[in-house]
Formats: C-alpha cells, sequence, structure tokens
C-alpha cells in the first residue's frame, strides 16, 4: 500500500493554511491564502462557519497535513482551517463584513474545536492520491465519490410533496406496493424510471392528473380512491406512455391535458365507482407538513400543485366554489362536475359536490389573493432602463386569459431583462450567464440568508427553489419552453403560478438597483 498516515491532533493555531493551494495561484503570505478563500465565496466560507458551529467538522473525512520545516501545513481542508482561524481572528478578514459577521457569529455561537484530528503525510505526494479522490480528479470511475441521482437524494431526505422528485419516489413504491405480482405493470414502472424519474415527478405533481387517475397524497404516502383494478388500467397508461415519451410531451399543462383526454382517456377508472374512503397505499404518515392536509380526500377539486405553488393562503375550498391549478380561487358558483381539464385552463373538477370547509378554520383562510390579471400586477419599475419599464407596461396591457402564450413570452422576457440589467451593474454575472443562474446568484445577493430557513425572504425562496438547477428549478425550464415552443398552448393559471413566483424577485431587483444608485 502506497503512502503512510498517522493520525493527530493539532490546534488551530498550529496548523498553516497552504500557500500552493491549486484553488489560486501561489501566494506570499498565509493572510493572502486566507483571504483568497474568503474572496472566492464570502458567503460559503460563512455558511461553512454556521454548519461547524452547529454539527462540528466532517467525522469521516479528516483534513490531511504535512510537517514540513515552516511548520504543520494543511494539504486537504484549507477551507475548514481558514474558516476555525477567521472565528477566532476576524480580524485576520481584509473585508470588513466579513469581519464583521464572522466577529457577531463567534460571540453568539462560539469559535469551534480547539483541536482538529487530522491525517499526517511525510509528503504532497503521499496525499495527492486522496485529494485526487475528494476532488475527483483522473479517477477511475467509481473511486471517488460516487453523486446521487434525484431519486437517491429524495429517499434520503424523505418523499417530499414540494419536490416533484419525492413526489416521484412516493408514487412509485405505492405502485410497487399496491401491484406486487403485476409482472405487466412492475415492467411498465421499471420502464419509466430508467426514462425520467423527473418524467414521473412532474406529471404526478400535476392534480389533474391525480384527480383523473384517482390518487392523491396522504402524509408522506399516497392513497387510491378506487379499487387498486380499477384504478389498474390508468396507472398502467401513464407508465407506459412515460416509458416511451420524453419530457417534450408532458412539459406543458396542455400536453398533460391532452394525454388524459387522447392517450389515456379508454384507460381511467370511472368516476361513478369512487371509494367513500380511499385505500393507503405504501407508507402514509397521518402528519401534515408546511400546513397541509393530512390528506386530500377533502380537497379532490382542489389539488393544488405543490410544486408550482407556495401560496400563503389554506386551500381549503368554501362550498360551491371551483378552484383553478394555480390555487386562485374563480368568481363561479356552479357545482363542480366535469371530470376532465376543461378547455379554457381550469383545472379538472370531481363528479362529487364538494365539501363543506371545516367551520373551524377562518373565512379569511379560505380566499387567497385576487387572480392576477395581467403579468406582474403588482410590479412597480421605477429605477431600471426607462424602456425596460415601458415594455413592462405594454405587456400589462394584455390579459393573461386573452392571451395566455404572449403574456408568457412577456414574462420570461422581463425577467431576464430586470435580472440582466441589474446583475451586470452590481457585478454579480455577465450577461453570457444562463437564466438559472442569474435568477439564482441574484436572490444569493439580494438575500444572504436565503439557505437558512427561520431567516430567508418567503417573497423570494419560491423564486430560489423553482430556479435552482441544482435541485427540482423546473420554472426556468417552462420560461424558455414558453419562447422555444411558442406553438404549444399555454395555461393561464401557468402564467399566473411563474408571475406569482417571480413577481417579488423582479420588484427586488428594481428596489435594489434604487439602493445601489443612491449610493454613488
Amino acid at each position: 500500500m502506497r503512502g503512510t498516515f498517522s493520525s493527530e491532533n493539532f490546534s488551530v493555531s498550529d496548523i498553516l493554511l497552504d500557500l500552493s493551494n491549486p484553488r489560486f495561484e501561489a501566494l506570499n503570505s498565509e493572510r493572502d491564502a486566507l483571504n483568497a478563500l474568503i474572496n472566492d465565496d464570502p458567503k460559503k466560507i460563512y455558511n461553512l462557519a454556521e454548519d461547524i458551529l452547529e454539527y462540528g467538522l466532517i467525522p469521516s473525512e479528516l483534513p490531511i497535513v504535512q510537517s514540513s520545516g515552516s511548520g504543520i501545513v494543511v494539504l486537504e481542508g484549507n477551507r475548514r482551517f481558514a474558516t476555525l482561524k477567521l472565528l477566532r481572528n476576524p480580524e485576520l478578514s481584509d473585508d470588513v463584513k466579513v469581519r464583521t459577521q464572522f466577529a457577531r457569529l463567534a460571540a453568539a455561537k462560539g469559535t469551534g474545536p480547539d483541536e482538529v484530528l487530522c491525517q499526517v503525510v511525510a509528503s504532497p505526494e503521499d496525499a495527492r492520491h486522496w485529494i485526487e479522490v475528494r476532488h475527483s480528479l483522473q479517477v477511475k470511475p467509481g473511486v471517488s465519490v460516487v453523486p446521487w441521482s434525484p431519486e437517491q437524494r429524495a429517499r434520503f431526505g424523505g418523499p417530499s410533496r414540494r419536490n416533484q422528485t419525492g413526489n416521484a419516489v412516493a408514487f412509485c413504491d405505492a405502485i410497487t406496493d399496491a401491484y406486487t405480482g403485476d409482472e405487466e405493470m412492475l415492467a411498465a414502472l421499471t420502464s419509466a424510471r430508467a426514462k425520467s424519474i423527473t418524467n414521473i415527478g412532474r406529471m404526478v405533481s400535476d392534480p389533474d392528473v391525480r384527480n383523473a387517475l384517482g390518487f392523491g397524497w396522504q402524509g408522506s404516502g399516497v392513497v387510491v380512491h378506487f379499487d387498486l383494478e380499477e384504478a389498474r388500467s390508468g396507472f398502467l397508461a401513464l407508465l407506459t406512455f412515460l416509458a416511451t415519451n420524453d419530457v417534450n410531451a408532458i412539459r406543458m399543462k396542455e400536453d398533460r391535458r391532452d394525454f388524459l383526454h387522447g392517450h389515456a382517456k379508454v384507460d381511467l377508472p370511472d368516476q361513478r365507482k369512487r371509494l367513500d374512503s380511499p385505500i393507503p397505499v405504501g407508507p402514509v404518515s397521518d402528519n401534515s407538513r408546511d400546513g397541509e392536509h393530512s390528506s386530500d380526500d377533502d380537497q379532490l377539486a382542489l389539488d393544488v400543485d405543490p410544486v408550482r405553488e407556495e401560496s400563503d393562503f389554506d386551500p381549503a375550498p368554501e362550498p360551491k366554489s371551483s378552484v383553478e391549478d394555480d390555487g386562485q380561487p374563480t368568481n363561479s358558483t356552479e357545482p363542480a362536475l366535469e371530470t376532465f381539464g376543461s378547455d379554457d385552463g381550469d383545472s379538472m373538477r370531481q363528479e362529487q359536490q364538494l365539501p363543506t370547509a371545516p367551520t373551524a378554520v377562518p373565512a379569511s383562510r379560505t380566499r387567497g389573493p385576487r387572480p392576477e390579471r395581467k403579468i406582474f400586477e403588482t410590479v412597480n419599475l421605477r429605477h431600471v432602463n426607462s424602456a425596460t419599464k415601458k415594455l413592462l407596461e405594454e405587456a400589462q396591457s394584455i390579459r393573461i386569459d386573452d392571451a395566455p402564450r404572449v403574456c408568457a413570452i412577456m414574462l420570461r422576457v422581463v425577467v431576464e431583462i430586470v435580472a440582466t440589467e441589474v446583475g451586470e451593474y452590481c457585478k454579480w454575472f455577465p450577461d453570457s450567464e444562463n437564466l438559472a443562474k442569474k435568477i439564482t446568484k441574484s436572490i444569493k445577493k439580494l438575500d444572504p440568508n436565503f439557505n437558512i430557513p427561520s431567516r430567508r425572504n418567503p417573497d423570494l425562496h419560491p423564486a430560489y427553489t423553482k430556479s435552482d438547477p441544482g435541485g427540482n428549478g423546473v420554472a426556468v425550464q417552462d420560461l424558455n419552453s414558453y419562447v422555444h415552443h411558442f406553438r404549444t398552448a399555454t395555461a393561464s393559471s401557468d402564467v399566473r403560478a411563474h408571475s406569482q413566483t417571480f413577481g417579488p424577485l423582479v420588484q427586488a431587483l428594481d428596489n435594489h438597483l434604487g439602493q445601489e444608485r443612491l449610493k454613488q
């Protein structure tokens, strides 16, 4: 076995940062090395400090150090030691803001461990292979850390109704549990899974699809509203379709309605056979999350899409009112009788009469804000370029219901123009950056606490989660498809949902630009 290691505890103050750290060009002093790590991304260093103070250092990955003539030099783990040094002495930072942040953090939560267990090597060459493995550099597949797939990440975190992949995992587990021994069903499930777990998530996160096929969420599991044999043909049609089609066949709301009206229509369960009590399938918890109902048996006609909607109002309905797919009540007083999505963009309604809302829920909780008639209806641009202001004003002269495709395209255009103008002015990113990164980087700048649930800006967070390319940010995919697939029908409810998601971001960007100009 190549190389020899020994384990030893070292005081943080005795460790020297690596002046030849590959992250940067050669540096002259330890202070230069520390500030180079800070300047690379101050927020990441701060996040690391918070994590260390809450959880400690990663026990499965010890830093690697070398004893040299100048002292104990860290070869792997420079960011960790830089963070610990900064907590002990914030004055090491050349950035006043960073000094202030770390001084406050250390005063509130401490400075972390005084000693760190390290692996000691005789020379940098002895550590080279392990550094390559740690950073996935020129090693054989499978040697370095293998990233989890979206499905694996969802399984580790548990099914989440606000995450498409979590929805997909819960649905797949339910099908496996409900149809054990059904070779045809399980083969279709395997094929659909292999094609794209994300596409399964996109479909089962659509309330129209769930209502038509007759299943819903309860806690962390699934409930079926029909006898399993009655529901079987619909589930099989869905999985067969997903196994043979890519995302372009289901990307838009209208695409998914086409599936229900066409491909799956003859296979859908008979609504007259709906059960009085749903059948729990797979692991079902009685605990509701995020303010949701423990079962959506009492909200079949308004099964709000949890991936696209994170509205603050309680989705419990008022009697005899229908609810659009974007979670906004309509003014209709007609009973909900339809079993498929209507042509005007409303979500699917059930044959059964809607139940009366529980009297314990205040009336104010059962009604959300009035649906937007035009994109970014509450946004008032005052600081961006006058041409941009005029563009939004012209776009707002068009009602969403009258021209949803035009409004969708203009929504996407306004988001990118405003983000680009503010981002370039503040030097957050170049114009060449893609839209998803422009949005996520902007939010990180606007809200330094974006990744701290208790402190982040709730108005901006939906735009971040639905744009983050590292998660399940499908909203930007939708915005791009409005432009590149403009021949595809666009649902008004989708446009409203995206307008509500990105409107607060557009307004926040404009406000920030005004504040920055006042500093000049």
